[in-house]
């Protein structure tokens, strides 16, 4: 997949998202489930845990081994975050600026599957749409 793919395909999933309110919660999942896919520019493999599909991401963009990208990627910057934790970080603040919410920063350590993540969304949209 290239980049053009994934971004199209990132603003296709969020498209639906912000005119789903309302929807089931299993389509709101996999709806997530294909944004963080074409965002993370991986193909469906049936991993539900996000730091995993971030370590994959970051291993397929630089080339590193997932095994040796574990050793490799060591906290760095202001944040003292890891490559993988940044990537996990952007994609729930990407999220929740295209839907206009918000997940509180002690909230995100338990976000830890595309499902949590999807129902956490879904019930912050709602809330959203009921004030």
């Amino acid at each position: 997949m290239t980049l053009e793919e994934s971004a199209y395909r990132a603003a296709e999933e969020l498209a639906w998202l912000k005119a789903g309110a309302g929807q089931p919660p299993e389509q709101w999942q996999a709806h997530i489930r294909a944004y963080v896919l074409a965002r993370f520019l991986l193909e469906d493999q049936g991993e539900e845990d996000i730091l995993r599909l971030a370590q994959q991401s970051v291993s397929k963009l630089t080339g590193i081994p997932p095994e040796q990208l574990a050793k490799a990627d060591r906290p760095s910057g202001c944040t003292a975050a890891t490559a993988v934790l940044d990537k996990k970080v952007l994609l729930v603040m990407s999220l929740c600026k295209a839907l206009e919410v918000a997940i509180r920063p002690e909230e995100l350590p338990e976000l830890k599957t595309v499902p949590q993540l999807a129902g956490l969304l879904r019930e912050r949209v709602e809330e959203k749409g009921r004030s």
